[in-house]
């Protein structure tokens, strides 16, 4: 487990202070977990960020790509989860945010077929 210092979930904040959180730069994917083991990320899982746009625009691409060449699509939270919708894909995540003094880590937990998936995905907390 990632140290942290504080722990922010939808449940005991209110959505002003999630989105603001939320919104605050980009995140980039760090690890994935799946039935409690490590999936090993590609490449460009390694090189993708997602960044929340205050107006409830998403942005998921690739570091170094131009973010007019992004995948654009929409984002809202409703009670503890954050629905993203990219392309022809929704999904439903549940959330919290964990930090320490450097960082923010951000798990988002979804359901597909072989079970739940954590995406666990980093930002510096100056940026």
């Amino acid at each position: 487990m990632l140290f942290a210092s504080h722990s922010l979930s939808a449940q005991d904040n209110s959505s002003v202070k999630m989105k603001e959180m939320l919104c605050s730069g980009r995140w980039s994917s760090l690890v994935e977990e799946q039935g409690g083991k490590l999936l090993t990320l590609s490449e460009a899982d390694q090189n993708a960020y997602i960044l929340f746009k205050e107006d409830g625009t998403v942005i998921s691409g690739t570091i170094g790509e131009n973010e007019e060449n992004a995948e654009k699509g929409e984002w809202k939270l409703v009670n503890n989860k954050i629905i993203v919708s990219l392309s022809d894909d929704t999904r439903i995540y549940r959330f919290n945010i964990k930090s320490n003094k450097s960082r923010y880590y951000l798990y988002a937990t979804f359901d597909i077929g072989d079970g739940p998936t954590t995406k666990v995905m980093v930002r510096n907390t100056n940026n």
